[in-house]
């Protein structure tokens, strides 16, 4: 049987999941050191002994959110050889999960230096998985594509992702999801020549 209450053991982790929470529906920038002590249930005194600064704080919710949240869609990325596949399955997921990362990656210029450090370090590595996959898609169909288009092209996801994020929280109409999702396919296409 599970013990009632706090845990036994009060970790940077126990507290960066219950802050995650409001950070995540209000925004890193949105939220004051104080809110989240509080959202959090723990004393200040016990926030202030694991952090040094409100900045470590958002760090840590940045990667909690990282190992436990990102690490599902980045596995689904690297099992896709389908860029096209991959962009319907895309917008399924965006439509029913707004991502923490995202949110906090368009408000970057807002953070300061360790959680903007540590979306720079999210961002980086998604590009990463994104040629990856374009890759991975030229060479399944045969396509001809160069080094830079297929830069360009991690950009242009990136770029969407965001969007359809903000689609999702501002509580955009299934018709808008759709033009957006035909018009990255046509594009993608385009830039893929062959397809």
């Amino acid at each position: 049987m599970l013990a009632k209450g706090r845990p036994t053991k009060i970790t940077k982790n126990c507290i960066a999941s219950k802050c995650l929470e409001l950070y995540w529906h209000k925004g890193l920038h949105n939220v004051t050191y104080n809110e989240a002590i509080k959202h959090s249930n723990f004393s200040k005194p016990t926030v202030y002994n694991l952090f040094k600064s409100e900045d470590e704080l958002q760090a840590k919710t940045l990667e909690y959110y990282d190992k436990n949240h990102l690490i599902h869609f980045a596995n689904a990325i690297h099992n896709q050889d389908n860029l096209l596949d991959f962009i319907e399955s895309l917008f399924e997921f965006v439509k029913s999960n707004y991502c923490y990362f995202v949110i906090s990656n368009s408000n970057k210029y807002l953070l300061n230096k360790l959680s903007k450090s540590y979306v720079g370090k999210i961002e980086k590595r998604f590009k990463k998985t994104f040629y990856n996959l374009i890759t991975r898609h030229v060479k399944k169909f045969k396509l001809k594509a160069q080094e830079n288009e297929i830069s360009s092209l991690v950009i242009y996801l990136m770029h969407n992702i965001t969007l359809i994020n903000t689609l999702r929280l501002n509580k955009a109409d299934e018709k808008d999801f759709v033009i957006i999702k035909n018009a990255m396919i046509k594009n993608v296409k385009l830039s893929l020549s062959g397809l």
